[in-house]
């Protein structure tokens, strides 16, 4: 598989639109914080530098993931035929060589490098959903006309919508992630006797 270069830039791109849309209308609908709903302003009570460094760590960590997933996929070496019925079987091989069940993810580390490009795709994407989805929370508090009040304290903002939405969309993306990698290693052609090569 060659390097995608061209899909990572526009992840690079969207989600630096995000968290800047995310800063700028957190300014001004929530100058002091006082509806930031990130656990560093809530549970650790820091201002504005303390959610800028974490914000900002978070993004630069999950991008160089990313990055190690566009730019250096992995290559699988020979996949034994019984892995290569579904994504489900394909991703216990990923994640854990010859003999890996599925059920081993509930309690085994998959391979490091597997782990780095896994959370890269589904962390960084998700990032950016939630970029969007913070957004368009803050936009209602600076145009509160748009919902009534109630709606506005047990809807979008409330950290049990935020951590539902966070899960979905790590879940969702994770399925993505193996089918992606599962068909791109199918398209190479990976039973037993062939090999998947990755530039």
């Amino acid at each position: 598989m060659k390097a995608d270069y061209k899909s990572f830039y526009w992840l690079v791109a969207l989600i630096l639109l995000t968290r800047g849309a995310d800063a700028v209308t957190t300014y001004i609908g929530s100058p002091d914080l006082q509806y930031e709903l990130n656990p560093v302003v809530g549970i650790f009570h820091q201002g504005w530098l303390g959610l800028f460094l974490v914000t900002a760590s978070l993004t630069v960590g999950l991008l160089y993931l990313a990055y190690l997933h566009y730019v250096y996929p992995l290559n699988y070496g020979l996949v034994p035929p019984a892995y290569s019925q579904s994504p489900t079987q394909f991703a216990a091989f990923a994640a854990f060589g010859n003999g890996g069940k599925i059920t081993d993810f509930f309690y085994r580390l998959p391979n490091l490098k597997l782990l780095a490009r896994w959370t890269g795709f589904a962390g960084g994407y998700t990032l950016l959903f939630y970029g969007f989805f913070v957004v368009i929370n803050n936009l209602v508090l600076i145009y509160p006309s748009f919902l009534t009040e109630p709606w506005i304290k047990v809807g979008l903002a409330s950290t049990t919508v935020d951590g539902f939405f966070i899960a979905i969309s790590l879940l969702l993306l994770t399925a993505h992630f193996f089918k992606t990698q599962y068909q791109n290693a199918l398209s190479i052609g990976y039973y037993s006797n062939q090999s998947i090569t990755t530039n």
